[in-house]
């Protein structure tokens, strides 16, 4: 058996500490929930079956999670958090848990798969009631500052002082072209003949694009990028105040990224509910739908929208060769059999 510590928000005892009574409405439950509807078979991974137990990966993914709705960043300060904030203290059930710990879990590859994973149950969800809508789908970027020394970059200026010499380079080259020296610079290291090809086919996509894009139905819906895309990033420059990434290296910057989107979501959904069910005690039964795979092809079909949904399930597009997640068939069975047990545990939400 998998060597965890032992980790559960149901309350299997008299609560003595009335302080941790946190609101129904709260949406640390929401976070609470949603991670604990992500089978185990996602959530655990391989880990030694002898040494200390470790942390179990659900308590560090729902306080990564309130911490960055929090706009807290920081491994020092989220342990800070887990102290003194009593939504978080209900997280990890009053549980010490290092900088060092948090930090390692968020750089970790199992993290990385974990959150791209819960993308895909979230995106789900969202679509099957209704939330989100495939209309359109959007593809769109904007510039996040690296972790990286504030000065590793060219100045302007910089480039001016030395655009002579660069220049010069230029003009030297321009004296050796027909010469023995470009016949050396055109051959590989081999000894063959250097080649360039020209592929025809992306310019005639890109012209075919350009005159969807024009046309009066491509007009109308990329009138939409001011309403469902555009504001996602003003949304995570302003209010969550992230114009730089925190963690460095690929992975790690992944991982962060999709965190930030992730918590953008529940927070929205939080306060969609809220607004929704303020009316009234208990939420409409129909709103929890069960999610049905259909067939290979339309969970990878889904999955593409997951990287760039307009409302909730925010992009996670990557530059670095990041790629698109595709889950074997065999974990699309075994997804399909968790989804009774995750709809069980989604009909408990909040307002019960």
């Amino acid at each position: 058996m998998i060597m965890y510590k032992e980790y559960n928000t149901n309350q299997l005892s008299l609560e003595l500490n009335l302080a941790y009574d946190i609101p129904m409405n709260h949406e640390v439950r929401l976070i609470s929930l949603f991670v604990d509807s992500i089978p185990n078979h996602v959530l655990l991974e391989d880990k030694s079956h002898t040494g200390r137990p470790a942390f179990h990966p659900a308590m560090l993914m729902k306080m990564t999670l309130f911490a960055y709705a929090r706009q807290v960043f920081s491994g020092r300060k989220m342990v800070q958090m887990n102290e003194e904030v009593i939504p978080m203290k209900w997280l990890s059930q009053d549980t010490y848990v290092s900088y060092k710990t948090i930090n390692n879990f968020r750089s970790s590859k199992h993290a990385n798969n974990l959150i791209k994973t819960a993308f895909i149950y979230f995106t789900l969800l969202m679509r099957e009631n209704g939330m989100i809508e495939d209309e359109a789908l959007f593809i769109d970027g904007t510039k996040l500052e690296a972790d990286a020394n504030l000065y590793s970059f060219t100045w302007k200026r910089a480039v001016d002082k030395y655009e002579d010499a660069l220049n010069g380079k230029i003009y030297e080259a321009d004296n050796i072209q027909g010469t023995e020296e470009l016949e050396k610079l055109s051959k590989t290291e081999s000894g063959r003949q250097k080649q360039i090809h020209y592929n025809p086919t992306w310019n005639y996509f890109k012209e075919l694009i350009k005159e969807e894009l024009h046309s009066e139905e491509g007009s109308r819906i990329y009138a939409k990028r001011k309403i469902d895309v555009e504001p996602v990033f003003g949304r995570l420059k302003s209010v969550f105040g992230v114009r730089r990434v925190h963690v460095r290296g690929n992975r790690a910057v992944q991982t962060e990224v999709g965190f930030l989107f992730m918590s953008m979501n529940l927070t929205k959904l939080a306060k969609n509910l809220a607004s929704k069910t303020s009316h009234t005690q208990k939420p409409h039964s129909d709103f929890f739908i069960l999610i049905v795979f259909k067939t290979e092809i339309t969970v990878w079909f889904y999955l593409k929208l997951l990287f760039a949904q307009p409302l909730f399930s925010f992009g996670y597009h990557f530059s670095l060769n990041a790629g698109i997640l595709i889950i074997p068939y065999t974990e699309i069975i075994k997804m399909k059999e968790a989804i009774l047990w995750q709809k069980r545990i989604l009909q408990k939400l909040i307002w019960n």
